[in-house]
Order: structure tokens, then sequence, then C-alpha cells
């Protein structure tokens, strides 16, 4: 019984991690991908993947040496002082108001696509729905993390047989290669596997259970959408071409019809449900947890915001996940390097993993560092 639950508790970490890094960001790969050819994609694709995974195992180490039930912010007041919390907090809100946000456009807009009616009514449905969710916390939302990152896999599934008939090689562009193209696919793959958020609401899973069943849980969740993305990306340019739209559900419906619609919808609708759910609970809990607010204050401000934003108007699912993406996460990533460098003063035994570690950190740094940059001088 000890084994089962174990087992269970695992496949429940694995699919916070997964269900919170896949969202919105997998319907813009596949037009980034023809941007640059298939293998540059899938190069690129695979070594942020590889990356955030990295650091996604460096947060673990640093969820592991904490006794308390605390979120990113909390880890930054403990190594990083109450600045680096109170920078951390800003900069995680503005990503999961506006991912929260960007989510209830974009499924409205899917929704009323599908089933016909007012998109607006769809998005406030959504939004009903999946706040209570949120309110109810991570004994709930962990059973339906699970549920629906297992049903977004067998829906790739369908998808995969109900194209293969229509896949063509020759309609997979080798592409051609240039700055400005591997900096677009750069960006789009970096909002796509960014799920920092999820590494305390893997801890708070499997505290009781070993150390290493943690990490294994990050890193399986932190790969497999890595690999979901390549494969969606191959799948949906074998398909469409160069036909292939910005929201790869668009052209796939032209050519796959009312199937693709469907699968392909309830595809975009699950991954972006999974994200909302993650991410409003990881906000809540910060909220709660790190900055003392009653529980019934944390959610109302962590629904709120989004909700209020909604109703007056601002209704730009591209710029709000272009905002978010481009500014929130490159410092929430950067704040984290330093947060575990922090954690890990004098604690390597060897010297091989000094010398991979820092590897990675100053690879993830310039990858954070260069992204925030260009994106601050795009809306310059």
């Amino acid at each position: 019984m000890s084994s089962f639950r174990s087992t269970f508790k695992f496949i429940q970490a694995i699919a916070i991690v997964t269900g919170t890094i896949v969202g919105a960001g997998v319907m813009g790969l596949p037009y980034a991908f023809m941007q640059v050819g298939v293998w540059w994609g899938s190069l690129v694709v695979l070594v942020v993947g590889v990356t955030m995974t990295t650091l996604l195992l460096m947060l673990g180490y640093v969820a592991l040496r904490s006794t308390k039930r605390q979120q990113l912010t909390g880890y930054a007041e403990r190594y990083l002082g109450t600045p680096g919390k109170h920078v951390l907090a800003v900069a995680m809100m503005l990503n999961v108001f506006g991912a929260m946000l960007a989510y209830t456009i974009g499924q409205g807009t899917i929704l009323a696509d599908l089933f016909g009616g007012r998109a607006d009514m769809w998005s406030y449905g959504f939004f009903l729905l999946l706040g209570l969710l949120v309110v109810m916390g991570i004994n709930v939302i962990k059973y339906v993390e699970s549920f629906f990152t297992i049903l977004i896999l067998g829906l790739f599934v369908v998808l995969l047989v109900f194209a293969a008939p229509e896949f063509a090689w020759t309609n997979v562009p080798v592409g051609t290669i240039n700055t400005s193209n591997l900096l677009m696919i750069y960006g789009v793959a970096l909002t796509a596997c960014f799920g920092l958020t999820a590494v305390p609401q893997v801890r708070n899973i499997l505290r009781t259970e070993k150390p290493t069943l943690t990490y294994a849980a990050i890193l399986v969740g932190g790969l497999v959408p890595a690999g979901l993305y390549i494969l969606f990306s191959i799948l949906t340019l074998g398909v469409t071409g160069t036909e292939t739209s910005p929201v790869a559900i668009v052209s796939l419906t032209d050519r796959l019809g009312f199937v693709g619609l469907a699968v392909g919808s309830l595809f975009a609708v699950l991954a972006m449900t999974t994200s909302f759910l993650a991410l409003g609970l990881a906000l809540r809990n910060v909220l709660h947890h790190d900055y003392g607010f009653s529980k019934f204050i944390a959610f109302s401000i962590t629904l709120g915001v989004p909700l209020s934003l909604f109703i007056f108007g601002i209704r730009d699912f591209v710029g709000v996940l272009s905002v978010i993406g481009g500014v929130a996460l490159n410092i929430v990533g950067i704040i984290s390097i330093l947060l575990f460098w922090r954690a890990n003063q004098g604690e390597f035994t060897h010297r091989w993993q000094r010398m991979v570690v820092s590897f990675f950190s100053v690879l993830m740094f310039c990858m954070f560092v260069v992204s925030l940059v260009l994106v601050l001088g795009g809306e310059g």
C-alpha cells in the first residue's frame, strides 16, 4: 500500500510540473519551427528544455532544504533577504496575473469557435470553474492536474493518428537560419518551457518521500514537455507545411476539419487549464504562506486582479503573453539562479560538481539577461 501511495504521489508531482509548463506556448511553436526549420527548431527547444529542467532541479535542491511550507518568495527571503523576496514576488505576480488573463481570453475564443456563443461568456464560465478549484487548493488540484495531464497525452496520440494520413515529410521545411529567426524561436521556447513555480508544489506533495523522488519527478516532468513540443511541431508542419499559422490549431483545423478542430481545441483548452490551475495555486500560496495573508484575501487577490483586467476590456491574447514572457519570466529566472547559489555556498564536495553547476548557471543567467535586454529593447 505504501509503495502504491508513493507511486501515485510521484505521478501527481510529475503532472504538476508538466501541467505548469505546458500552456499556450505550445500553439506558437510550430510557426516558430517553420521560420528556422525543423532541425534548428528541435535543437533550440531541446537545449532550452534541458536547461530549464536543470534550473528546476536546482530549485528542487533549495526546496528540499526548507522545513516550512514556503514558495519561491519564501526561499528568496531566506537566502537573498527581504529585497530579493519583494522583487521576486512582483515578477511572479506579473507572470501569474498575465498568464491567467491570457488563458481566460484564449479559452473563451477557443470554446466559442468550438461550441458557438459569445467568447466573453465562455471566458467568464471558464474563470468561475477554475477559480473555484484554485480556492479548493492543492488537495483537489493535484488530482485534476494528474487526470488532465494524462488526457493531454492521450489527445496528442489521437491527433497523431488522425493527422498521420495527411502527414508528409516534404511539407516539413528545412528553413533558413538567421539571427532574428533564431531569437524569435528562442523567446517562444523559453516561455513555453518555463515552470519554476511548480517546484514548491512538488515538494509539498512529496514531503514525506525520499528526496530522490522529488528530483526524479522534476526531471521527468520538466523533460516531457520539450519532447511533446518537438513532436507536436513536426506533426503540425508535416500536415500544414508553409501554411502553418501563428496559432497552430487554426491551420490544423483547415486541413483536418472537425476532428482537427475538436481534438486540437480540447488539447489547447486542457493545456491552458493545467497552467491556470498551477499558477493560480502558486500565487495563492505565496500570498498566504510567505506574506501571511488569510486564505480569503490570498485567493481574492489571485483571482480578483486578472478577472478585473478582463472585465475592464484587456482582451489582447498575444500582447498579454508577450509582456509576461518577455519581462516577468526572465526576472524570475535570474533571481532563481542567484537563490540557488546562495543556498549552495561551500557545499560542493567535488570540483567537477562545481564546474558543471557553474557552467549551467552561467548559461542560464546569460539566457535570461539576453532575453530581458532584447525584450526591453524591442519595447523601447
